[in-house]
């Protein structure tokens, strides 16, 4: 656990302007959203871009909840 803590103490848990959450079935057209948001410009949580092979996501995405201003919730067609 501590080699994890290490691993986690190694990104920067910078704010961000925006969660994005959504279901992973719908990643592509939630992708134009993201784009979007970060042309306003926003700074922006997205899984593809934040999360690291080897790095517990359950604990980043709990950090980039609580670090994010606002929470986009992208519901689709597969809920």
């Amino acid at each position: 656990m501590q080699h994890a803590d290490a691993l986690l103490k190694a990104y920067s848990f910078d704010k961000f302007d925006v969660f994005l959450s959504y279901a992973h079935r719908e990643k592509e057209e939630v992708k134009p959203l993201k784009d979007l948001l970060v042309a306003f410009p926003l700074k922006v949580w997205f899984d593809d871009d934040e999360l690291r092979p080897g790095v517990p996501w359950q604990r980043l995405v709990e950090s980039g909840i609580r670090n994010s201003s606002s929470v986009v919730v992208a519901v689709g067609s597969s809920g």
